[in-house]
């Protein structure tokens, strides 16, 4: 009595010990009481601590559950068994293995009926059938002899209905190898002959290697006569192709999931024992042929590796013939010259530019261009079109090239790209070549630009371009000069300022004689000097203004002293004042970055009359000062 109230006694502490003690002493209260005599109190507890099974607590209660000799924890567990996905848990699966839950096995028993239904669930037949042997081996055997007939009949279900490669019933066969009675042994010697029969099927039709080697390997283990014939027959057949699963190393780090990257390749079953096939040897004579081909196609890479880099010192007339050649026939470009040395195997049409570059001073690439000259350029010229469209680094090369080659419409070419270019605002470095092709052309594109584009980027190199021809550039003047802007005013006499002939001479002197702004007279002040202007200004006055009484020095140095201040506050504004060719250009300067046209009214109307010695009104004067003191105060 006294021992049954103390085993009760500590039943009830480590009971309460498995709720309410840390985390250490729950886990060895729970083992303990698996140790212990089964008892409702500890039973119920134990079942109680398996309902949360996604913890280490409940994961020790069926360890525990496991260890205990009582029908209620067998059923227990077995009812833990299976989860709603008809997956078997595996720590329920281990605790359930030991002998004393013999009352198990008519359940687990029909758990796997249930599985042989259905050939594509009987897989899982495997785990039960381990569960019942670690039960009891010897019992179980009557279990399996009532299984063996519906295992069979469900494994040739299988081999009937499924593909050829696909029919593995290999989990009849580990059952009925477990299968000691008559009846089990019958239905494994039956099940063998149909897979001879089946393995048969495979290593003669089937198109995978994979499955030819495993059936064959099948085959071989198993001692029987019509396995024996059917790996003789296989023998003496000739080979066939098949396709295998093979792979090749990604990444040398260590996860296993993009180490390999798996394909499919094909090969032949000679290497599995058979006479090669005619099919194969074709192939292999024919791979012959392709082994002397690439040796040969490699002797020539890398002769041409060799002596392309240096072919206008090295080399014989056949290496420039070819050379020439495959820059008609296969033209092809690398974007950036620094590229160019990636595979000098290759003739590239920026390396053909730099070569034909020498024609005039070097026998072999004269030799070149004349192999050039003499075939079909029309693919030549695809490609270099090709690649001025793209972001190459040597277009002016390029056009070289087109130029060399006698591309019949280049000049129209140059003219469409330098149009384009203008429109967008940007100066053009096609320019200077149709300048020196066709000069009259650019002449008339320069114009049309002037005419069309009011405020642009590339006037300016318009402006230039239009002085190729005087009669057209005469003509742009005088329509710009008609259209009354200072803008248009300002080019129109730049143009004639450029010109050195008597008409826009004449025409010149008429304009500047009727000019007041500052801006466009610095134009022409840049090109002829202040003191033609100031003589055609003179020229047009219809009586000599009366003398004016020369400006104290001091005067003189006013306004230069007011433009260094100025200077000075721009520096302060972040305006460069270092490059500035004149006090003009600083002042179109400074009005871009500020926003504002008061340093040029203060240069072009106070800084440019004061330094040619004109006579300024005091409030002129006054005026300038006090702008000066207020932007400096404002810096």
């Amino acid at each position: 009595m006294l021992s049954e109230f103390l085993l009760k006694r500590q039943i009830a502490q480590l009971v309460r010990r498995s709720h309410d003690a840390s985390r250490m002493d729950q886990y060895d209260s729970i083992t303990e009481l698996g140790k212990l005599p089964p008892s409702d109190e500890s039973i119920a507890c134990l079942i109680q601590h398996t309902r949360d099974r996604n913890s280490a607590t409940g994961v020790t209660a069926v360890r525990a559950l496991g260890m205990v000799k009582d029908r209620r924890a067998t059923d227990h567990l077995m009812t833990l068994l299976q989860d709603a996905n008809g997956w078997l848990d595996e720590e329920v699966a281990k605790s359930l293995g030991n002998p004393h839950h013999a009352s198990a096995l008519p359940a687990l028993a029909a758990i796997a009926r249930g599985y042989v239904r259905d050939y594509n669930e009987a897989w899982r037949m495997g785990r039960v059938i381990e569960i019942m042997q670690a039960i009891d081996p010897l019992a179980c055997q009557t279990y399996f002899e009532d299984m063996a007939r519906p295992v069979l009949e469900s494994a040739l279900r299988q081999l009937q209905r499924e593909e050829l490669d696909k029919a593995r019933p290999a989990w009849a066969e580990r059952f009925l190898e477990q299968s000691q009675q008559p009846a089990g042994l019958a239905a494994r010697r039956e099940l063998q002959e149909h897979l001879v029969r089946h393995h048969h099927k495979v290593i003669m039709n089937s198109g995978s290697f994979d499955e030819i080697g495993t059936s064959l390997g099948w085959l071989r283990q198993i001692i029987l006569p019509a396995a024996a014939q059917a790996v003789a027959e296989f023998v003496r057949t000739p080979s066939r192709k098949a396709t295998r699963r093979a792979s090749y190393l990604v990444s040398d780090d260590d996860d296993p999931a993009v180490q390999y990257q798996w394909y499919d390749e094909t090969c032949f079953t000679s290497e599995l024992g058979q006479p090669a096939g005619p099919e194969e040897q074709a192939e292999s004579q024919d791979a012959a042929k392709a082994r002397e081909v690439y040796a040969d196609t490699e002797i020539t890479r890398r002769h041409r590796e060799n002596i392309y880099p240096v072919l206008l010192d090295h080399g014989t007339s056949d290496d420039l013939a070819t050379y020439a050649q495959l820059c008609l026939t296969q033209p092809c470009y690398d974007l950036f010259v620094s590229s160019s040395q990636r595979d000098p195997s290759i003739p590239k049409l920026n390396r053909l530019a730099a070569m034909l570059r020498h024609a005039q001073k070097m026998p072999r690439a004269a030799e070149l261009l004349r192999l050039i000259l003499a075939g079909d350029r029309t693919q030549l010229w695809a490609s270099v079109r090709e690649a001025l469209a793209k972001g190459i680094d040597w277009k002016p090369q390029a056009v070289e090239l087109l130029e060399q080659t006698q591309y019949p419409a280049l000049d129209d070419l140059l003219a469409s790209w330098i149009e384009g270019e203008w429109s967008t605002g940007k100066p053009s470095l096609f320019t200077p070549f149709l300048s020196r092709r066709n000069p009259v052309q650019l002449a008339e594109l320069a114009a049309q630009h002037l005419l069309r584009c009011s405020s642009s980027a590339a006037r300016l190199e318009a402006r230039q371009s239009v002085l190729a021809s005087d009669e057209k550039a005469l003509n742009v003047a005088r329509k710009l000069h008609e259209s009354g802007g200072w803008a248009d005013r300002r080019d129109a006499l730049a143009i004639l300022s450029s010109l050195n002939n008597s008409e826009a001479e004449t025409e010149l002197r008429a304009w500047l004689a009727t000019e007041t702004d500052r801006e466009c007279l610095a134009e022409v002040e840049e090109r002829r000097g202040a003191k033609f202007v100031q003589q055609c200004k003179a020229a047009a006055a219809p009586e000599p203004p009366p003398e004016q009484p020369q400006t104290p020095p001091s005067a003189a140095v006013d306004h230069v002293a007011l433009w260094k201040r100025v200077q000075s506050c721009l520096q302060k504004r972040g305006v460069p004042t270092d490059d500035a060719a004149t006090p003009g250009d600083l002042a179109r300067r400074a009005d871009e970055q500020l926003g504002t046209r008061e340093v040029s009214r203060f240069v072009f109307e106070y800084y440019y009359p004061s330094a040619y010695g004109e006579s300024l009104a005091p409030d002129v004067v006054a005026t300038a000062q006090a702008w000066v003191e207020q932007f400096e105060r404002g810096s």
